[in-house]
């Protein structure tokens, strides 16, 4: 091998490793909510494309629990199941499509309604990193205390 074989042999190897540097950066995460004000949801199973991937024993009225953040494409499908305060087993799925998810790069929120419905909210990350504190989510979804006075009309 020529010695600028050589040399661009490295460069191209040396492109390819920070390119996948770059692309193993967390890109998105997954989250879990109960929209429920008063109730608790237990046993919840999240399961991404057909693969298990978080259990959470319990989640608290009006809070949310979250994956490791990840990187890749996105999911084409995220299930949950869970059971209900009377301890009835749901399971349902969402789709993850649409193009405003091409390049997303954020918190994919299954939401946990009332009625025990399952929706889809995408909240993208407001910084060059993956923030996985859900900044652009409605106060009342992040369960934060109110302050008397302070309250936006």
């Amino acid at each position: 091998m020529k010695p600028s074989e050589r040399r661009l042999s490295l460069l191209s190897v040396l492109l390819l490793m920070l390119s996948g540097c770059s692309s193993t950066k967390p890109q998105y995460q997954v989250s879990v909510g109960n929209a429920h004000s008063q109730k608790a949801v237990q046993d919840v199973q999240l399961i991404i494309d057909g693969e298990p991937s978080e259990a959470f024993p319990l989640i608290a009225a009006a809070k949310e629990a979250a994956s490791k953040p990840r990187s890749g494409t996105l999911p084409k499908e995220l299930r949950v199941t869970w059971k209900d305060a009377d301890g009835q087993q749901h399971d349902q799925q969402v789709e993850v499509s649409g193009p405003e998810l091409d390049r997303f790069k954020g918190n994919l929120i299954c939401e946990i309604s009332k009625t025990n419905t399952l929706k889809l909210h995408a909240v993208p990350s407001l910084e060059e990193e993956l923030s996985v504190i859900p900044w652009a989510s409605p106060e009342n979804w992040e369960g934060s205390i109110g302050i008397p006075g302070m309250e936006s009309n």
